[in-house]
């Protein structure tokens, strides 16, 4: 397939579906789903770059540190982020236990004994960890699918789990009048 990015966006600006729908797996077709297409008029112009590295330049130190969960951040600084979030004092300390993966989701119960049931109590799947109610589930799935596609996010949900949230809490742009920040660290919340 020779066709650049432009051959798949109608002239309204919207991703012409049925020309690739069917050429792409599933998860795939939702990630698109994800990223708004480019201009149609052809004002904006495409660009290849590696979003993991300051210089926007594949290196190989920057493909390890962007797959290492440790070397994204400076220690305490997620610390930081957690505690100067505007939300209600709660919602602060759900984000610092979710960073210590220390809820009690039934994967953890599991390994201490003190449950049976490893799958999602929501939508039956397989195991019920931390990541898979805040991203993975289905019922989470939608809400980050239809926010992130509004605020171009759409990477963010290929970090590691706390990389996730640290980008998000660093996050200053405003949503509906909101800081991100605030309006994801409050949604994360309601999810759990």
């Amino acid at each position: 397939m020779e066709n650049t990015l432009s051959r798949y966006v109608t002239i309204t600006g919207e991703w012409s579906w049925a020309d690739f729908h069917s050429l792409l797996p599933a998860g795939v077709v939702l990630r698109i789903a994800a990223i708004p297409p480019t201009d149609p008029n052809g004002t904006d112009n495409d660009l290849i770059f590696w979003v993991h590295s300051k210089s926007v330049v594949f290196t190989t130190s920057s493909a390890y540190a962007s797959f290492s969960h440790h070397s994204w951040l400076e220690p305490g600084k997620e610390w930081a982020l957690v505690w100067k979030c505007a939300v209600h004092e709660k919602v602060r300390f759900f984000l610092w236990l979710a960073l210590h993966n220390a809820l009690l989701t039934n994967d953890v119960r599991h390994r201490r004994h003190i449950g049976n049931d490893l799958s999602c109590g929501l939508c039956g799947g397989e195991m019920e960890d931390l990541n898979h109610i805040l991203r993975e589930c289905p019922m989470s799935s939608l809400v980050w699918h239809d926010f992130l596609y509004r605020n171009q996010m759409e990477t963010l949900l290929e970090l590691h789990l706390n990389q996730w949230i640290v980008e998000n809490l660093s996050n200053n742009t405003v949503f509906r009048g909101v800081g991100w920040s605030t309006f994801f660290a409050t949604a994360v919340d309601a999810l759990e």
